[in-house]
This record gives C-alpha cells, sequence and structure tokens, in this order.
C-alpha cells in the first residue's frame, strides 16, 4: 500500500453487488483543504462544506450535519442543466408500450428504468461507486480503467 493511503471496502452495502466485496487503496483525503460551498461525500450521503464563524462542517440538504472529518471524497457535479429534459420514464414507457419489441426487450426496458432510478438514487445518496456499477451493468465500461 502506498503512503498515505487508506485501504476502503466498496459495494459494502450494495444490494445487487451479488455479495462480492472489492478492496480499494485510495490516497488518503485531506479534508482540510475544502472550503465552504464544496459538496462532499461522507458516509450519510453527499452534503455541503459550510464555514460557520471560522468552524468548517458538513450540511445537508434536510438540515443534518456531520464533522468535516467525516467527509471521504470531493464531489464534482456538473452545472445545473437549465435546457429541456426529458422524462427517462414517460420516454422508456412509450417505447416499451407502442413498438413491436419481444417481451424479453420490453422487459429490459423496464430494468433499464428501474435501475436509472436506483443508480441516482444511491448517486446523490453519495453512493459514488453506483454510476461504475450502472455503466458495468449495461456493457457501457470499454473504457473502464482497471482497479
Amino acid at each position: 500500500m502506498m503512503e498515505g493511503a487508506v485501504e476502503i471496502e466498496t459495494n459494502e452495502k450494495t444490494p445487487n453487488s451479488g455479495g462480492q466485496v472489492e478492496a480499494v487503496v485510495m490516497p488518503a483525503f485531506d479534508y482540510t483543504s475544502l472550503k465552504a460551498g464544496d459538496l462532499v461525500s461522507t458516509p450519510y450521503g453527499i452534503g455541503k462544506v459550510i464555514d460557520y464563524r471560522g468552524i468548517k462542517e458538513v450540511k445537508f440538504t434536510d438540515g443534518s450535519g456531520c464533522n468535516l472529518h467525516e467527509a471521504t471524497a470531493k464531489v464534482y457535479l456538473a452545472k445545473k442543466h437549465t435546457g429541456m429534459r426529458v422524462d427517462h420514464s414517460g420516454i422508456l414507457g412509450r417505447i416499451a408500450g407502442g413498438c413491436k419489441v419481444r417481451d424479453d426487450q420490453r422487459w429490459c426496458l423496464g430494468e433499464l428504468d428501474k435501475h436509472l432510478e436506483e443508480m441516482a438514487e444511491r448517486f446523490y445518496s453519495g453512493d459514488i461507486a453506483a454510476v461504475d456499477e450502472f455503466l458495468q451493468l449495461w456493457c457501457l465500461d470499454d473504457k473502464r480503467p482497471e482497479a
């Protein structure tokens, strides 16, 4: 293990991991460099760093919070999308219901819808590995680096 690195276990509480737990070596996270407004992942979900009279802590959208030293990674989200948006469930439902598709294809569309919802829920709860699992499941991982 490299110096200053911490070994963590991923997928520990992941319902679709098939019981497999991978050990991943990650560099130690330097939470001291965080500033107010940064988004961070914690064991409790994604929160925003606030500075209250010189004391930094993490606050969540529900008003709860935790200590800054519990942050495990800085989270980078895309800028808020303000253009046209497409509701995935509507479009997938219309395709499955209106096109000539086999039953197994219709089932796959339903599963895609469920997996998109699960990925979003888990990602915004702080489980950033959910995106990697989704990409692997749907064969979109050809450029995935070896762990």
